[in-house]
């Protein structure tokens, strides 16, 4: 086969495989390894879901809340079709906001 125009002048896959390397397959899946057992048992491809819990609903809105897997806690409003995301310094904003304290 002969060369291609413009190609790099460094080995071809094929010269790599004549050598005493290791086959392609094996060496990928070896440069690509990582470990999924954490060191308390756990796999780090096991996806947590955070504990939701419902603060108050109506037929059209609902307040919830999500303590995310990493300790943060998120708030949530869905009014119809729209649903607000709230961090714990902003949910305790709105909260002031609408109390009248601020």
């Amino acid at each position: 086969m002969p060369p291609i125009v413009g190609a790099p002048s460094s080995p071809s896959l094929r010269d790599a495989d004549k050598s005493n390397t290791l086959p392609r397959r094996e060496i990928s899946a070896g440069a690509f390894f990582i470990s999924t057992q954490l060191e308390n048992g756990e796999k780090m491809n096991e996806p947590k879901e955070p504990k939701t819990t419902t603060l108050a609903e109506t037929k059209s809105y609902m307040l919830w809340k999500a303590e995310e897997p990493d300790g943060e806690t998120t708030y949530h409003m869905e009014l119809n079709n729209v649903t607000l995301h709230f961090f714990e310094e902003e949910w305790q904003e709105l909260i002031e906001l609408m109390s009248g304290q601020k």
